[in-house]
């Protein structure tokens, strides 16, 4: 049986400038499938002088790549409207996203709890009233009132308390005391008196805010049970 004779061609690649020679036939078409050959670059037959295009040559020519020509469907397909997930301008009526919530919770949280534990600090500062004492006031003008003055001695000493009721000067018992003393006998002058319009505290300048806080805390104590109506603290530069 003979053997099938084979052609061969030298290749010459535009682009690269490379010349490739007694390429045989199957190698060509191959390299034409895989991309590698175009349709501008030039081939002749092996021993041959004349050059020829790719594209021109029949039996190259239907192994290049051919466009796909437009179909019907595929026509149709391109001139149907585009749906997107967004849309330019407002939907009107038509469906609403609902927001996400869970961000909005989260801030409501932390703005509750916040207010919480500032409304504790305010709760506990808000009836602590310190004006400052006008000059030439008298702060036993008032019948039935209980007066309690706190008077700064030193630095290193604890302040001097004093306490009277109704205009009354403060006897011996009711000077010189200390705070757990005053707060005693304001309770005993209460039990007496059931109730009082007012009890005023004088305290100096001098002393220290945390001294003057703990007192009107004490003393909101009798105003919650109802025996007194008013308190008043008012800072005074007198001893």
């Amino acid at each position: 049986m003979a053997t099938a004779k084979k052609f061969f061609f030298d290749v010459w690649l535009i682009q690269g400038s490379m010349v490739y020679r007694s390429v045989p036939y199957e190698v060509v078409t191959d390299w034409i499938q895989q991309g590698r050959l175009l349709a501008d670059d030039r081939l002749r037959p092996t021993g041959t002088e004349e050059w020829f295009e790719l594209g021109r040559v029949p039996a190259f020519a239907g192994f290049l790549p051919q466009p796909e020509p437009l179909r019907t469907d595929a026509q149709a397909e391109a001139l149907e409207p585009l749906e997107s997930s967004f849309a330019w301008g407002k939907k009107g009526e038509e469906e609403e996203a609902d927001p996400d919530m869970i961000p909005l919770i989260d801030v409501s949280l932390v703005l509750l709890i916040f207010f919480m534990l500032t409304s504790v600090v305010a709760t506990a500062t808000a009836s602590i009233k310190i004006p400052a004492l006008e000059n030439g006031a008298d702060p036993t003008a008032n019948k039935d009132m209980v007066w309690i003055g706190i008077a700064f001695v030193a630095n290193d000493q604890p302040p001097d308390y004093s306490i009277s009721f109704d205009n009354d000067q403060a006897g011996q018992n009711d000077s010189h005391l200390s705070e757990e003393q005053a707060l005693k006998r304001l309770e005993e002058l209460l039990q007496k008196q059931h109730q009082v319009e007012e009890i005023r505290v004088a305290a100096h300048r001098d002393l220290s805010f945390d001294l003057i806080k703990h007192m009107a805390v004490e003393l909101e104590r009798f105003k919650s049970e109802g025996k007194v109506h008013f308190i008043r603290i008012e800072v005074t530069d007198k001893k």
